[in-house]
């Protein structure tokens, strides 16, 4: 019983990653064969060698992804319904009243605050950063940064994964810890793997905690947006920093002390009631 129950909760996992990569792949390739057999690619620009190529590959790369971001949620949606998952109620349904849901938003974008700025501090490598910056710079490539993908990634890491594993009486804070897990190693950029890990355990909480993907879509989208709004408007300056901006080192840091603290009081009774409840 154990081994099948543990299965089960395998195929709750790997099969929305699957969705998830099998689409950017097949995407990328197709977009990638079509490109080069009309001529929407250049193949004498195309060097792997140059010193652009990086942020070649961004501008080329923007639209299948878009493509991929689309599919993923479409064969997400259908594998939610084979798996006789709710679809239509975690759009439309509430577990909590809607300023508790404002509360818990505003939550989010504290930690993700705090977050970043620890992030920042410990200045891992970002291998993708050219590669974001140029896609910043498209209309194709904001549109799927800022929104379809994070519309994308919420349905497959929280609609599909974490939720697929509550339903089959994973603990709450199992399902969510493995999800955010998952979230961050996805992610494939020494730079963003600790702040994934820890905004998709926010955005795991959000979800439990409202029964509903709309909140984390709207954190997920906002966030990303912002991003690609500060890489567009500073595309010279690659390696700006919060702190930058600021025009201090320490003030960030206060603040994002501060932005801790205020996450951990807005989300203290959010954490208790997770912890005992369970999923029906």
């Amino acid at each position: 019983m154990k081994a099948s129950k543990s299965v089960i909760i395998l195929v709750d996992v790997i099969v929305p990653l699957c969705i998830f990569f099998v689409s950017e792949i097949v995407c990328t390739i197709g977009y990638f064969a079509f490109g080069f057999s009309f001529g929407i690619i250049d193949r004498d620009s195309w060097d792997p060698n140059a010193s652009d190529y990086m942020s070649a590959v961004g501008q080329f790369v923007s639209p299948a992804l878009a493509i991929a971001s689309v599919l993923t949620i479409i064969l997400v949606l259908v594998w939610k319904r084979i798996r006789h998952q709710v679809i239509v109620g975690e759009l439309a349904s509430l577990h909590i009243s809607f300023p508790k849901v404002l509360l818990l938003i505003l939550g989010v974008f504290l930690g993700i605050y705090a977050t970043d700025i620890i992030n920042e501090m410990v200045d891992l490598p970002n291998i993708f950063e050219e590669m974001f910056s140029s896609m910043c710079l498209t209309v194709m490539g904001s549109i799927s940064i800022g929104i379809l993908g994070p519309i994308a990634e919420e349905y497959v890491f929280r609609s599909a994964m974490l939720g697929g594993m509550l339903k089959n009486g994973v603990g709450q804070w199992t399902a969510i810890l493995v999800s955010a897990a998952v979230f961050g190693v996805v992610h494939g950029n020494p730079a963003q793997i600790p702040f994934a890990f820890i905004v998709g355990i926010l955005l795991g909480l959000l979800y439990v905690r409202t029964g509903n993907i709309i909140p984390c879509i709207v954190c997920h989208v906002i966030n990303n947006s912002f991003s690609v709004f500060l890489m567009s408007q500073f595309a010279d300056q690659p390696d700006l920093k919060i702190a930058d901006l600021m025009g201090s080192t320490w003030l960030p840091v206060v603040l994002a002390v501060v932005a801790a603290a205020g996450c951990y009081a807005i989300f203290r009774p959010s954490l208790a009631s997770t912890g005992g409840e369970s999923e029906g």
